[in-house]
């Protein structure tokens, strides 16, 4: 419960139309790991992968958003900033 209640609330993720669950629930156990308390998603339209059961939503509030505009005039409406990070279109995952 200590734990809990000193994460972070003044830095939320975005996860943005990530295609392999493994990769986002590698992201989810990172955020958990660093102390984030609020993870905010973008889903795409295609997911691959096996369903991976990881735990780690049970210590975060994932926020579902409808667009990439939704979730940010969701974070300026809370008076954050939104910095952005892409992958370069010849990126590949593994």
């Amino acid at each position: 419960e200590q734990a809990a209640r000193n994460r972070m609330e003044g830095l939320r993720c975005v996860l943005e139309a990530l295609e392999d669950r493994g990769n986002r629930a590698a992201v989810l156990r990172s955020a958990e790991s660093f102390g984030i308390l609020h993870v905010h998603e973008i889903p795409a339209k295609a997911v691959r992968g096996r369903g991976i059961a990881n735990g780690g939503e049970k210590w975060l509030h994932v926020h579902q958003h409808t667009s990439p505009q939704d979730c940010i005039d969701t974070l300026h409406a809370l008076n954050f900033l939104v910095f952005a990070a892409v992958a370069a279109p010849t990126a590949v995952s593994a």
